[in-house]
């Protein structure tokens, strides 16, 4: 296996119709679908027009090396999605198709908040289900239909934990104290920035003492500024240096 040097991913916009109809008729991609059948442009566009208007879908293309390569798509019910992915014929079998579903899996439990991905295949797709096993999928079921799920990762859950355990103890406590003059040089940074890019309302996750906050609080408009810390040391004495600032104590992970 052939591995491509960079794969990302971007989301799909209406000029990728075209494209996407292409990839879909291709006569490989048709037997490894369950509907084999040929779809007519005017059909796919009408629904690849609803898709992109649709909040519980997603669609992204592939990018490898900075080309077009292919087509990711979640579909979206409560906090799991089903998960497909169809890769351009001259590109599969170089490992594009596993790092896309690396790539989708971590935009769908980093950013989207999902807990879990499904993907369906026909048993008699070996391909496919080879690409999404190297992707983290694990296979649930066979028959009648090949079944693989990929979950947020347990060790994913728990190292954010220890970071925020670490910050909340004694090393967020020496941190705090450390660098209570952080931020006294960076006024004129600000009021240049802000001059020219004006902001309504802004939130720092991990502002710890406000380094930032202080210069960013007289050009926003009071209740429009927050900032959040896992560290309650520093959000009591940043009460005190910014008493009319709003402040939580939270995490910055998304809900598992």
């Amino acid at each position: 296996m052939r591995l491509a040097s960079i794969v990302t991913l971007r989301p799909a916009v209406a000029e990728d119709c075209l494209t996407l109809w292409r990839w879909r008729n291709d006569p490989e991609t048709r037997r490894g679908s369950f509907d084999m059948g040929e779809v007519l442009l005017e059909t796919h566009t009408r629904w690849f027009e609803d898709s992109l208007s649709r909040g519980d879908r997603r669609i992204y293309i592939v990018r490898a090396n900075g080309v077009d390569v292919g087509m990711v798509r979640l579909d979206l019910k409560g906090r799991e999605a089903n998960v497909s992915i169809n890769v351009a014929r001259e590109w599969r079998g170089k490992g594009v198709g596993t790092e896309a579903l690396r790539a989708v899996a971590t935009e769908a439990f980093d950013r989207l908040g999902l807990v879990r991905l499904v993907a369906e295949v026909k048993p008699d797709n070996v391909a496919s289900r080879v690409v999404f096993e190297r992707a983290g999928f694990a296979l649930v079921e066979e028959r009648p239909v090949t079944s693989l799920v990929r979950e947020v990762g347990r060790e994913e859950v728990t190292s954010a934990r220890r970071l925020e355990e670490l910050w909340r103890g004694p090393f967020g406590l020496e941190y705090t104290d450390r660098n209570a003059g952080a931020g006294e040089k960076r006024e004129r940074f600000w009021r240049n920035l802000l001059s020219e890019f004006p902001v309504s309302s802004v939130l720092e996750v991990g502002c710890n003492l406000g380094a930032n906050l202080r210069w960013i609080q007289p050009h926003v408009l009071p209740g429009k500024i927050v900032g959040i810390d896992v560290n309650d040391y520093a959000l009591r004495r940043l009460k005190v240096a910014l008493p009319a600032l709003d402040r939580a104590l939270a995490g910055a992970r998304g809900p598992r």
